[in-house]
């Protein structure tokens, strides 16, 4: 199987921040730069290992179903003991 040749998207740190609408520090700069190189080192990782294609994607780890309960109507307070003097509080505007 031949290779694909390989795409140059090659940008700057600089240049990613400015198309995020983001401003960053030197400092900033620096970390971010050791961050994303060991993320994509990561992603070189997994590219070299073999059988990932055949693999179906994970959207969720925990076979959790249906996990939103549905809504139940209960009795609310009485409006009269809640407003009585004392028993709330006005903010500030």
């Amino acid at each position: 199987m031949a290779s694909r040749p390989k795409k140059d998207f090659s940008l700057s740190l600089r240049q990613l921040a400015k198309m995020a609408n983001l401003t960053i520090s030197s400092q900033e700069e620096q970390s971010l730069k050791s961050q994303l190189t060991e993320t994509l080192k990561s992603f070189s990782i997994l590219r070299r290992l073999k059988g990932l294609v055949a693999l179906s994607p994970t959207f969720q780890v925990s076979k959790a179903v249906n996990i939103v309960r549905e809504d139940q109507k209960k009795n609310s307070l009485p409006r009269k003991s809640i407003l009585k003097k004392g028993s709330y509080f006005i903010a500030k505007k």
